[in-house]
């Protein structure tokens, strides 16, 4: 989503870097404050229904990335998209490596923690990857002129970046369970071997 929407916004918008930046600042707000009540959350409903509300909030921030038009407006086509986007990554994020960290041993939390953050990262670069080959392939064989192609690139991109997410919200539900073994989270004992 960064990717394609700074390069929406710049491309095709025509903001500058700076504008573009200033931008980001409510999705920013909008992590930080899922990320805070996640915690409640998972203690109160348990792990698999925070991640799949947060991926179902992320699903619905992508759908609305998909209706995006070449002459976008900033409120409505990328503030309001980034804030759902936020809360339901930000519910997610939290929630998932919760999940990956339960049932792990204190002696293994080291081991557990590199494993995430290399499937976070490597998955990150590997979906950018195909995101943006799908993104330049669609816009090279769109007609008109080159906001209007950039533009559905982008729009295909973040369909298929929602179609992903889709999947995510089905193997939270059927995948998970409190705490990724059918356990509730006790936040506060995790914490402490943590």
């Amino acid at each position: 989503m960064f990717y394609s929407t700074t390069l929406y916004m710049q491309q095709v918008l025509g903001y500058s870097a700076l504008r573009t930046g200033l931008a980001y600042l409510p999705l920013g707000l909008s992590i930080l404050i899922a990320a805070g009540l996640a915690p409640a959350l998972v203690s109160r409903i348990g792990v698999r229904l925070v991640a799949a509300a947060g991926a179902a909030a992320t699903l619905a921030g992508l759908v609305l990335f998909t209706r995006i038009p070449a002459h976008g407006q900033l409120l409505t086509d990328i503030v309001i998209p980034s804030v759902v986007v936020g809360l339901g990554g930000g519910l997610m994020l939290l929630s998932t490596t919760i999940a990956a960290m339960s049932g792990v041993s204190a002696e293994h939390h080291g081991v557990a923690a590199a494993l995430l953050n290399v499937s976070r990262q490597l998955g990150g670069a590997l979906g950018l990857a195909a995101i943006a080959t799908l993104v330049a392939s669609v816009a090279a064989r769109s007609a008109g002129s080159l906001p209007v192609a950039l533009t559905a690139g982008f729009r295909a991109g973040f369909a298929v970046s929602a179609a992903l997410v889709a999947l995510a919200a089905i193997m939270a539900l059927t995948l998970l369970g409190d705490d990724g073994r059918g356990e509730r989270v006790n936040l506060v004992e995790l914490q402490a071997h943590g």
